[in-house]
């Protein structure tokens, strides 16, 4: 509580950013697979639905809660998210000015105000566009909720090895949370493994890591057993080839393309799949991960501090880069909580100028980059405003996707626009020749088109490639019904 008093002008101010920066997305419409998961879902009211997967619950019961308090209402649900951004914000300010190592030899001159540097940090991560994914998007919301709770109990578990052992249940708590919400938040004990080694404390406190050790290896042990489904799932329900990721190629692809983002938030998609690249562009950007691990190592002997942000950035990222072919290549709410180093080290970067410039010219630069950051999650919260925005917007950024194309060959073919909802439909089977949704999709549209022969044929490739999909057999039915009234 005297924390809080004694911070409360600061959290003031921040929450003053993060609702300025999301108020016109608070009322932004269901969108992607929120229509699947809350709209279409006739069980979400049902309580006994909540535990179906015991390991994961705690999402589905804000669920239950939120529809049997308000109904199917989006800004209900995306105040969840909105709520747990603002705890990352307050949680990044709070655990900043705690993470302090032992100073090495032949340190770097670089010092910081770790209060200023928090705030700074905070500031930034609360405007970033890099986040308006995980806020504006209900079902990516596990992402922004995992990162809330996981600073949270990195803040007490901190507090706790510090000497106030009286935090360490309320770390424990919420990162059990974490791991309640998604099976990433297993990244917690990494984090924490590296504040204790860093503090030097490894033989004295190693005790307070058995408990965080032993959850997340239930967890790992879970989601091993889940990778079949998983697969499963990806390969029947997403038409993809899971097995066909080469980790060398991945890795550099994917970190370049998350500092990219970072730095210059302009090529912002639901789908990164235009990452194709020739040998020049590929060297280049495996020369950006080589220089992000030169810099890792360079630092572990010049600044642990540096050190550790730039490492919470890898760990944080690294469920996604394991060569699994279970996660996309890039997605913008994987690097939610990983983003967080970055907006510590850039902070530390201010903090420094203003050392050497004075607070004018540092204040000054700081007021044009949180602005400029601020516009362009404005801006972006509008692409989520409905889905039709969402895939219009990127059809620029996402035109390898063909989940992407089939989405506009929907949007196109409800505007009567046939013959681009044809040309998107069979560029999403050009892209993905097993997509069959596209399939049926296309089929719908040689229907409108009146070219019904073509429709048989596309409502039978679909049909071959998702023996499921009954819509397909179901038209195809009524063809053949309407063909033999009429010929």
């Amino acid at each position: 509580m005297s924390w809080l008093k004694k911070n409360n002008s600061k959290l003031f101010w921040l929450f003053l950013a993060v609702l300025f920066t999301y108020v016109n997305s608070l009322n932004n419409e269901f969108v992607s697979d929120d229509v699947f998961a809350i709209v279409n879902n006739p069980k979400l009211g049902d309580f006994g639905e909540v535990f179906k997967n015991p390991f994961y619950f705690l999402r589905p019961l804000e669920y239950w809660v939120v529809s049997n308090l308000f109904g199917k209402q989006p800004e209900y649900f995306r105040l969840i998210n909105f709520v747990f951004h603002l705890l990352t914000v307050w949680g990044v300010y709070a655990l900043v000015p705690l993470v302090s190592f032992a100073k090495v030899k032949k340190q770097t001159k670089l010092s910081f105000k770790s209060e200023d540097v928090g705030l700074v940090a905070a500031l930034i991560l609360a405007v970033h566009p890099l986040g308006a994914e995980v806020v504006n998007w209900i079902s990516a919301g596990p992402y922004v909720q995992v990162a809330g709770l996981a600073i949270w109990s990195l803040v007490f578990f901190l507090l706790a090895i510090k000497g106030e052992e009286k935090y360490y249940v309320w770390s424990l708590v919420l990162m059990l949370l974490a791991l309640f919400t998604m099976e990433r938040a297993v990244v917690i004990t990494g984090l924490m493994f590296m504040f204790v080694w860093l503090l030097g404390k490894l033989k004295e406190k190693w005790k307070y890591l058995i408990i965080p050790g032993l959850l997340s290896l239930v967890w790992l042990g879970v989601s091993v057993l889940g990778v079949g489904a998983r697969t499963e799932s990806l390969q029947v329900n997403y038409y993809n080839d899971t097995g066909s990721v080469d980790f060398l190629r991945q890795l550099p692809v994917s970190i370049s393309e998350y500092l990219k983002l970072f730095v210059w938030p302009v090529e912002l998609t639901l789908y990164h799949s235009d990452l194709l690249f020739n040998n020049w562009q590929f060297g280049l950007r495996a020369v950006v991960l080589l220089g992000l691990l030169g810099s890792i190592v360079w630092m572990f002997f010049k600044n642990r501090q540096i050190f550790f942000w730039l490492s919470w950035f890898l760990i944080c990222l690294s469920p996604t880069l394991l060569p699994l072919g279970l996660s996309w290549v890039v997605a913008e709410r994987y690097v939610y909580l990983a983003m967080i180093g970055l907006c510590v080290v850039v902070a530390m970067g201010f903090v420094s100028l203003k050392q050497k410039w004075g607070s004018d010219g540092a204040i000054f630069l700081l007021v044009l980059l949180v602005a400029g950051m601020m516009f362009r999650t404005v801006l972006r919260n509008n692409d989520w405003q409905t889905a039709d925005n969402l895939y219009l917007s990127a059809e620029r950024y996402s035109t390898l996707s063909p989940q992407n194309h089939n989405n506009l060959g929907d949007i196109y073919g409800r505007q009567r626009k046939l013959n681009l909802s044809r040309d998107h439909f069979l560029r999403a089977i050009e892209l993905n020749p097993r997509y069959a949704d596209a399939m049926h999709n296309l089929g719908n549209t040689y229907i409108q088109m009146g070219e019904i022969e073509k429709a048989k044929e596309s409502f039978e490739q679909a049909i071959k490639n998702n023996p499921n999909l009954w819509q397909s057999e179901r038209a195809l039915k009524a063809i053949e019904e309407w063909e033999r009234k009429n010929l």
